[in-house]
């Protein structure tokens, strides 16, 4: 459903839209970027230029809404509701690495080599970026340990088949 809107843009208005409809300007190129990056369409005219911007600030809000919420989150289990078992147990994990070790914020689909007492294996963050910035805990998944023998299907009758 497409709606149309009258809006009388004040002086002040036409000044910032003018630099993002203007295609020699940097403004516009990165404003043309990021419709592109997000399906968007082309800003060829100030109508698409004030739709662009619509969309960027809307989804711009909607990252701020996150943020807080997990800070929000954050705050409650950082308190008096958090058990203090396991993060005595995570704090003499971390605490040999402390010394040496850069805090990272990890993102969503980067992979981390990480030694958990089996030795080093790969783990993909899944958690979303907001959520990751506001704890101090990300949520992942590394890959199952191989198995040490083949399964098969009940049919078969290979000699591999374990009874």
């Amino acid at each position: 459903m497409t709606k149309r809107l009258s809006r009388i843009l004040g002086e002040g208005d036409q000044l910032t839209l003018e630099p993002l409809t203007r295609p020699d300007t940097g403004q516009h190129q990165v404003l043309q970027q990021w419709a592109a990056e997000h399906g968007v369409g082309a800003v060829n005219s100030e109508a698409a230029a004030i739709r662009v911007l619509l969309q960027a600030g809307a989804e711009a809000l909607a990252e701020e809404m996150l943020d807080a919420g997990y800070a929000e989150l954050a705050q409650v289990y950082g308190g008096a509701e958090e058990r203090e078992e396991p993060r005595t147990a995570r704090d003499r994990y971390v605490a040999p690495c402390r010394s040496h070790c850069v805090s990272v914020t990890a993102l969503r689909g980067q992979v981390f080599r990480v030694d958990l007492g089996h030795g080093a294996k790969p783990w993909l963050i899944v958690s979303n970026n907001a959520r990751n910035r506001n704890l101090e805990t990300v949520l992942a998944c590394g890959s199952p340990p191989p198995t040490s023998t083949p399964t098969c299907p009940p049919s078969c009758r290979c000699p591999r088949r374990t009874r």
